[in-house]
């Protein structure tokens, strides 16, 4: 989770950086869909705050023994507010989220550090 300063701080820019490996497709089901890949900030409640990036498409890259170049994503003027609770109890903390669509294809995304492979960067901005 990234914890937030109270109302003055608002999250304004997020990097991300991550390794995956997805299976080829399985034409008899899926054609040649591949898998994808979407990123939201969201709130305590789940809430979706902001989007970072939405159906990245992961292409195959199925080696047994590693994984894909690391793939980046970064987004800017996010202005997300850490006090966006539900109802009058602000939570003061956001969560990424990360939504796989694997379009039957088996994904695995691991979340170490090997070879700079999952890093997380978070900007800040003040509020009004």
């Amino acid at each position: 989770s990234i914890a937030c300063a109270g109302s003055s701080q608002l999250v304004d820019r997020v990097e991300l950086r991550l390794r995956y490996r997805a299976a080829p497709p399985n034409a008899s089901t899926t054609g040649d869909m591949p898998a994808t890949l979407s990123v939201a900030l969201v709130n305590m409640d789940t809430k979706p705050v902001a989007t970072l990036a939405s159906a990245v498409p992961l292409g195959n890259y199925s080696s047994p023994t590693g994984f894909s170049s690391p793939l980046r994503l970064a987004a800017t003027n996010l202005n997300a507010a850490c006090d966006g609770g539900l109802g009058s109890n602000a939570h003061g903390r956001l969560l990424l989220q990360f939504v796989v669509t694997n379009n039957e294809r088996p994904v695995t995304i691991p979340i170490d550090d090997l070879a700079g492979g999952f890093m997380i960067k978070v900007g800040w901005a003040k509020a009004g």
